[in-house]
């Protein structure tokens, strides 16, 4: 069982000083660690002592010599402990966890930026006026550098995305003729006879027939 005074009503200093001396230098913070344990002898130190160095409060530790900053609420990065990290960090600790993700982001910084602007939905290609061979090659992208395309056999029209691991769920063609758009359907004899796609090309079929300027609309899972 605990020993000491029990203390009722606690206690009212009469004085600007702390109940614990040992807290202040004479009446003023520490200047340094050093003067603190110059000052209070270690017969006299305890662990989780305060003690103020400069305009900080410092917590002595159990072996009664090393001070660490007190901290109440607010931890440093690096003072927060990583216990099982699995197979995502190497680090012990997040401020080291923070650096990993930094230095992969760093290395990754245009990949990241392209992902920033591909989210939206659905993704876009611009195709000009003329046959195939002209609207591929005047083809654009919204948002830009998702995607590139490439004429395959004679009428298809091959689209290689960079959107990782993410196949076409649907696609709509519309042909825009002045202020007009037509969307064309999947019936043999119109714009196209379908779409071929798995996570790294999309493949429409029979894109030729029309030679009016497209709009070519792709919904991702």
């Amino acid at each position: 069982m605990a020993t000491g005074t029990n203390i009722v009503i606690g206690f009212y200093p009469s004085s600007a000083s702390p109940v614990d001396e040992r807290y202040l230098n004479e009446t003023v913070a520490y200047i340094d660690q050093a003067a603190v344990l110059a000052a209070i002898p270690i017969g006299k130190r305890h662990d989780g002592l305060t003690v103020r160095i400069g305009t900080k409060d410092f917590n002595f530790l159990a072996d009664k010599i090393t001070l660490v900053e007190k901290r109440n609420t607010i931890q440093r990065a690096v003072d927060v402990p990583i216990d099982d990290t699995g197979s995502l960090f190497n680090a012990t600790e997040v401020e080291a966890a923070l650096s990993e993700v930094k230095t992969i982001a760093d290395a990754n910084a245009a990949a990241i930026a392209l992902l920033g602007t591909v989210k939206q939905n659905p993704y876009q290609i611009n195709l000009p006026a003329g046959n195939i061979s002209t609207k591929i090659a005047g083809a654009t992208f919204l948002p830009l550098a998702w995607g590139a395309v490439a004429l395959s056999g004679s009428t298809d029209m091959m689209i290689t995305h960079v959107l990782t691991g993410r196949k076409i769920g649907f696609l709509n063609v519309f042909e825009i003729d002045g202020a007009n758009e037509r969307l064309l359907s999947f019936d043999k004899g119109t714009a196209y006879t379908g779409i071929v796609g798995n996570g790294l090309t999309v493949l429409v079929e029979g894109l030729a027939p029309t030679t009016l300027p497209v709009r070519i609309d792709l919904i991702f899972d």
